[in-house]
């Protein structure tokens, strides 16, 4: 497993090079670019640095490969020859949502590349300690940390607890309520961050960010619990942990957007490889089950497979696609609810052994029915194949 992993396009082949020669002096070992593919081989790098410029920020393959390395758990480090001014003006929303925070370093001249190729080292030798590809909650979402340090650069860092001690935005605005209409804790909400939601997604997205919170963390509900508010906050209130928890599930979502997309370029090595199956990611997953795109759908269905959820809300989301007016998604469905053996779907996947119009679908029904095995399904099976036997011998019956 390769400490670092380059990420580039070949307008800066110069300062890749240069990074490859002082990364790898500074005792850290590269990714062999010839050895295996792009996903896989950032699944298995413990960090990613990533060159911008004002044509790699465009590039459809290095946006796939940060929003993978998000989702994965994978330190992105930011490196660029050019200024952030220069560099910020090229990011659309997602990759802004992304990298903006992060830790950026800068090689402008000749004085400053010699000094930051040290801050880069050491910042990913820093790093590399807490990567792990299998943390469990939303706190692995990577948002950078709010204050630079004397170095002059942010570090990459996961979620931390430096909001406990602070008051909490509940206790707040709703002392001793354990119950508040919806549209009052947007109120108080936009009242107390509005500043830091314009900072952080900008003026014009505070609407669509409300529209998040309402539908995606809190079902669209009229009247919201403290429990749903402590939930969400992971357990642990204080200070801006709802508002941290919220970013980071709003970048979280985008990003898996992007990485799931069907045009992805690194949507294969998603799918097949879930080892990354973090509750986050299995969150977004299910929330892509609702999305008004069948492939989206349909992938989704196929992801939370591979990791092998057994959280109940999804799977249920996943049943309701088992009547997916699209073919892709609803096979998708059946063969990921039989893989996962998940006994309440098996009377509806009969049905649609039996019933549906689409052959492939059909197929898959049966396949999925022996995914799930046991006496009952393995009953159900030999009566309906019993019946099209009796059938069959019926149409090939002569008239006497």
């Amino acid at each position: 497993m390769a400490d670092v992993i380059l990420g580039y396009v070949a307008a800066d082949v110069e300062l890749r090079d240069f990074l490859k020669d002082g990364l790898k002096n500074q005792s850290l070992s590269l990714f062999d670019e010839t050895s295996e593919d792009r996903g896989q081989a950032l699944l298995s790098a413990k960090s990613l640095v990533v060159i911008l410029s004002p044509e790699s920020v465009i590039n459809k393959a290095l946006q796939d490969e940060i929003a993978l390395a998000y989702i994965s758990s994978t330190p992105v480090f930011p490196v660029s020859k050019f200024s952030f001014e220069d560099i910020i003006v090229h990011l659309d929303f997602g990759l802004r949502l992304t990298i903006a925070k992060l830790n950026w370093v800068f090689f402008r001249n000749e004085d400053e590349s010699t000094d930051n190729m040290t801050v880069l080292a050491n910042s990913i030798k820093a790093e590399l300690p807490n990567v792990t590809k299998t943390v469990d909650g939303l706190e692995v979402l990577h948002v950078g940390g709010d204050d630079d340090d004397n170095l002059g650069y942010r570090r990459t860092r996961r979620g931390s607890d430096t909001h406990v001690d602070q008051p909490d935005f509940w206790n707040i605005n709703f002392p001793e309520m354990d119950i508040v209409p919806y549209t009052e804790f947007e109120h108080k909400f936009l009242e107390s961050y509005r500043e830091s939601l314009e900072q952080d997604f900008g003026a014009d997205k505070v609407s669509w960010l409300c529209g998040v919170m309402f539908g995606d963390v809190f079902d669209k509900k009229s009247q919201i619990t403290y429990d749903e508010y402590k939930e969400f906050s992971g357990g642990k209130l204080g200070g801006k942990i709802f508002y941290s928890r919220l970013k980071g599930y709003t970048i979280g979502m985008q990003a898996m957007k992007q990485v799931f997309d069907m045009e992805s370029t690194v949507r294969l090595a998603a799918v097949t490889n879930m080892e990354f199956k973090t509750n986050a990611v299995i969150q977004s997953l299910g929330e892509l089950l609702d999305h008004d795109d069948a492939n989206m759908r349909a992938v989704a269905c196929v992801a939370l497979s591979r990791a092998e959820t057994d959280n109940l809300k999804i799977l249920e989301k996943m049943m309701r696609q088992l009547n997916d007016d699209d073919r892709l998604a609803r096979e998708a469905a059946v063969l990921s609810l039989g893989k996962l053996k998940y006994l309440p779907a098996v009377p509806i996947i009969i049905e649609i052994w039996r019933n549906d119009p689409i052959k492939p679908v059909r197929g898959a029904a049966e396949r999925a029915l022996g995914f799930v095995g046991g006496e009952s399904t393995e009953q159900s099976m030999r009566m309906v194949r019993m019946i099209q036997d009796e059938i069959k011998n019926l149409k090939n019956m002569k008239d006497h």
